[in-house]
């Protein structure tokens, strides 16, 4: 499970920082268990879950829809010939 492979792999020294994209409160003790081995634990929460005790215990939280907005296509593009290509509203991110 991912708790376990976080540990894991702070132990072993395999990174120096974990990224957990989850919201889940279940994950707070992994985190803490990552922080005490002397690792960062940076965590990604998805839109609607959010654990405020998970993002209080890691070094830093951000939410999901900040990623999302960076890997959106511009609302529209051109391209050869005067061609538009527009980006559907319904692909938008959803704020949180």
């Amino acid at each position: 499970n991912i708790a376990a492979a976080m540990i894991a792999g702070a132990y072993r020294n395999a990174y120096d920082v974990a990224v957990l994209v989850s919201g889940d409160a279940d994950q707070v003790a992994a985190v803490q268990a990552v922080r005490a081995a002397g690792k960062s634990a940076r965590v990604v929460l998805p839109p609607s879950r959010t654990s405020t005790h998970l993002k209080d215990v890691a070094n830093t939280a951000y939410p999901l829809t900040t990623f999302l907005d960076a890997c959106q296509l511009p609302p529209s593009l051109h391209g050869p010939n005067d061609f538009l290509l527009r980006r559907p509203d319904s692909w938008t991110a959803p704020r949180t």
